[in-house]
């Protein structure tokens, strides 16, 4: 017989059983004590409470023994399966969620229809799905192999979400047990200050591990919601299959298949090679001439955010400056386009060419593990101790450099214009110089994105291509300034009285980076005459340097004033060259 005729036959038996009326699932209960009394539910909608004697697996109710009888007296209800209403209260409860009576109808699922892939009842077959070759009663069907298929990937999807979440807490437990077995190594000559140290050193560590639990607090919650869901799918599959009920697999296993295809992929996005504390050798332990390399550099992005406090530097008297190159830091396949100094010595660099930003020692040697970016980075500002700021075009990025030498994300936010140059401005905003597509030469960026225009002190100059302009800033004077490659001049724009001075001297040629001197003086490189040039607030040309024919890529000095730094961008190679300054009085 064909199989829509036999399904029709089907369907025609079940709607003579089951009327035209939609059955109520509600069951009346009585709960005294903790103890549920069953009544029976044919009876209830009668409107009467008889307690019910037996209960029906396939009718999925409980009834009393004049109701149950129905069962001998139609066919198509011979094969029901009647258990004694105790032992149907005993057996587990089998949590379907709902999926195992029809949306539409209320009554229960029993056919799978293939061709639109659906689980339906017999009214939604009678209506709606009479021509579908595929359409059956869910016996028809391989169940096993579909229950088995599905609860594989259930279980392995269970399992990655409890492998997160282990691997999650089980952060700095290995560098915290490294550690201790590194000081436990020196603790026979330098028991009490290794001791000492040892805490400090545990503390970064638990900082450290912290800061990457903190940043992943989100995804935590997220799979752990998951991993809940999961769980109670996994029992209910393994209640119905203690219990025999094929049937009732089969249905969660189709139902749930797509919620599941959801959690696979939102699990397989949660892994990342950062999922533990990445040890480094750049913390310190050092007394009486003994070192030992211990450290510690986490790659997960942190979410604090510091406030800063403004500095105040005073400013030095103008003397005559002696540069002395100290060391020099080469890298072949690398393009240093911005270098500035932490308040500790330390130097911070982005390198665009690899999307990395790097911590230097005083010897120029890297420190740490570097941070990558997700775009091509462009200038750094140090601020505030350990904060810097990086450009990358139409975003900020702020980070967090600490002692151990780990650098972590603390905000980031997108701009309106492309932004290269940046320099402090005060404690909450940046100077950034723009290319491409305005006439604007600078604006003020502060923590949160807001940008800010110079338009009563700052005159459109010129619309400047990328590396055409650089700017920075006089803070104590509240004076920009800002230099113009073609034009071979240097601008300075008075923020507090409106005063432009231009700087227009046959030493300037091609200027690009510029930075501010602790004694208030303006150093500035030189392309064209491959020169550095110093000059007063007022205009006045001090000095200029010669240095080897090369292209710079950034300039900064130290926050004492003893160190400068150039990077360059090409010939030979991309390096990092560190200057000590000597400065003496004019005669």
């Amino acid at each position: 017989m064909h199989v829509c005729l036999k399904l029709q036959i089907y369907i025609t038996a079940n709607m003579a059983a089951y009327g035209d009326e939609t059955l109520d699932s509600t069951v009346p209960v009585d709960a005294v004590g903790g103890r549920i009394l069953q009544h029976c539910k044919p009876c209830y909608k009668d409107k009467k409470t008889t307690p019910a004697s037996v209960y029906c697996k396939n009718c999925k109710e409980f009834q009393c023994l004049e109701c149950s009888s129905h069962h001998k007296r139609y066919d198509f209800m011979s094969d029901h399966s009647i258990v004694d209403r105790q032992q149907a209260e005993t057996e587990e409860h089998v949590n379907m969620f709902g999926y195992d009576n029809c949306l539409v109808h209320g009554i229960s699922v029993e056919i799978y229809c293939k061709d639109h892939d659906l689980l339906i009842c017999a009214k939604c077959a009678f209506s709606n799905h009479k021509k579908c070759e595929n359409a059956k009663h869910i016996d028809e069907f391989p169940v096993e192999k579909t229950i088995e298929e599905f609860k594989h990937r259930l279980t392995a999807c269970c399992d990655k979400a409890e492998e997160f979440i282990s691997n999650v807490n089980e952060i700095g437990i290995k560098e915290k047990d490294e550690a201790k077995a590194k000081a436990d190594k020196m603790k026979s000559d330098f028991c009490d200050k290794m001791d000492k140290s040892l805490a400090e050193f545990l503390i970064e560590i638990d900082s450290a591990a912290k800061s990457a639990k903190s940043s992943m607090l989100p995804q935590v919650s997220g799979v752990s919601n998951i991993h809940d869901e999961l769980n109670m799918w996994v029992n209910s599959l393994n209640n119905a299959s203690k219990q025999g009920l094929s049937d009732k697999c089969y249905i969660l296993s189709k139902s749930l298949e797509t919620k599941l295809k959801e959690n696979e992929e939102f699990l397989k996005h949660q892994y990342s090679d950062n999922m533990s504390i990445h040890t480094e050798h750049t913390f310190v332990f050092k007394w009486n001439g003994i070192q030992q390399n211990t450290d510690v550099a986490v790659q997960a992005n942190g979410s604090d955010f510091l406030h800063l406090e403004d500095d105040n530097p005073k400013a030095m008297d103008t003397k005559t400056v002696s540069m002395n190159r100290k060391t020099t830091y080469s890298s072949s396949n690398a393009y240093f386009s911005g270098i500035d100094f932490l308040k500790d010595g330390r130097l911070v660099a982005v390198d665009n060419r690899n999307k990395k930003c790097l911590i230097l020692c005083e010897n120029l040697q890297v420190l740490g593990k570097p941070f990558t970016f997700f775009t091509q980075p462009l200038d750094v500002c140090a601020y505030n101790d350990h904060q810097i700021a990086v450009t990358t075009g139409a975003q900020v990025y702020f980070l967090k450099v600490d002692r151990l030498n780990n650098i972590m994300l603390t905000r980031k936010v997108s701009t309106s214009a492309a932004y290269f140059a940046i320099s402090r401005f005060n404690c909450s905003m940046f100077l950034c110089s723009i290319f491409e597509n305005t006439k604007v030469p600078v604006r003020v960026v502060d923590f949160e994105g807001k940008e800010t225009d110079f338009i009563d002190t700052l005159c459109p100059i010129a619309e400047f291509q990328i590396g055409d302009s650089f700017t920075t800033y006089a803070e104590l004077l509240g004076i920009i300034i800002l230099t113009d490659f073609k034009s071979n001049k240097v601008y300075m724009f008075n923020t507090h009285t409106g005063e432009k001075i231009i700087v227009d001297d046959k030493r300037i040629q091609g200027p690009r980076q510029v930075c501010m001197a602790p004694d208030d003086t303006v150093f500035v490189c030189c392309d064209i005459n491959s020169s550095i040039c110093r000059f007063t607030l007022d205009g006045q040309v001090l000095q200029a340097f010669t240095v080897p024919r090369n292209s710079f890529s950034a300039i900064r000095i130290s926050q004492d004033g003893t160190k400068l730094v150039i990077s360059r961008g090409s010939e030979p190679e991309p390096s990092i060259q560190l200057y000590e300054l000597t400065y003496t009085l004019n005669k």
